[in-house]
C-alpha cells in the first residue's frame, strides 16, 4: 500500500512538471489530473479482487464511477471558471489602459498645446508644431516622449508626426493586449492596445486602433 500510494504521489509529480509549463496552469493540471485517473484505475483493479464478492466489487465500482464522474464535472467547471475569469480581467486591463491612454494623450500632451495655441495673439501666433517642439523639445518622429513612472508602467505615447499644423500620437501599452490578436502595433509588436490622435487648429481627433 505503501509503495502504490509513493507511487502514485511520484507519477502525477512527474508528469505536472513534464508537462508544458506557461501562464495557463491548466495544460500541466489536466495532464496531472489523467495521469491521477490512470493511477486510481490500476489501484481499483489490483486491489479490487478476491476475496471481495461479486456484490461488493460491482458496488465499488459504481461508487467509484459516481464519485469519478462528480470529480470530472468539478474539474473542468473550475478550468472553464478559471479561464472566463481571465478572459473577464483581460477585458477590463483593456478598458483601463484605454481609459489611461485616452487621458496622457489628451491631457498630458495635446489639449494643452491646443490651449496655448489660440490663447495667442492671432497676428504673432506660434504654430501647434513649434509649439509642441517648445513644450516637448525631446519629441522625435517615432519615439517614446512618456516617461515610465512606476516599474510595472508600460504605456508609451510615441510621436507619429509633428508638422507645423498637425501632430499625432500614438499611445500603446507593451504588454496588454486588444481586441484584435493580430494587429500590427506602432512599435512593431503584436496584438497591443493602441489609440491614436491627432491634433490640429480645429482640435483633437481620437481614435482607438485595438
Amino acid at each position: 500500500m505503501v509503495l502504490w500510494i509513493v507511487g502514485g504521489c511520484l507519477l502525477v509529480s512527474v508528469v505536472y512538471f513534464l508537462a508544458p509549463q506557461g501562464t495557463d496552469p491548466w495544460p500541466a493540471l489536466n495532464a496531472a489530473g489523467i495521469a491521477a485517473l490512470l493511477y486510481v484505475i490500476a489501484f481499483l483493479v489490483s486491489f479490487v479482487k478476491r476475496p471481495f464478492s461479486v456484490r461488493a466489487r460491482v458496488s465499488i465500482y459504481a461508487v467509484s464511477l459516481v464519485l469519478g464522474i462528480a470529480i470530472y464535472s468539478a474539474w473542468t467547471g473550475m478550468d472553464e471558471q478559471s479561464h472566463w475569469q481571465r478572459s473577464q480581467l483581460a477585458k477590463i486591463n483593456g478598458v483601463i489602459t484605454h481609459g489611461i491612454i485616452a487621458s496622457e494623450l489628451h491631457s498630458t500632451f495635446l489639449l494643452p498645446i491646443f490651449e496655448r495655441y489660440h490663447k495667442q495673439e492671432s497676428r504673432r501666433r506660434v504654430s501647434l508644431g513649434a509649439l509642441f517642439r517648445q513644450t516637448f523639445p525631446n519629441a522625435r518622429i517615432g519615439e517614446n516622449i512618456r516617461p515610465v513612472k512606476e516599474y510595472e508602467d508600460s504605456t508609451m505615447i510615441y510621436v507619429a508626426e509633428l508638422s507645423d499644423d498637425t501632430v499625432t500620437l500614438v499611445g500603446q501599452s507593451l504588454f496588454v493586449a486588444g481586441k484584435n490578436p493580430g494587429f500590427r502595433n506602432y512599435n512593431g509588436r503584436v496584438g497591443r492596445v493602441q489609440a491614436r490622435a491627432t491634433l490640429t487648429a480645429k482640435g483633437v481627433m481620437y481614435e482607438q486602433e485595438n
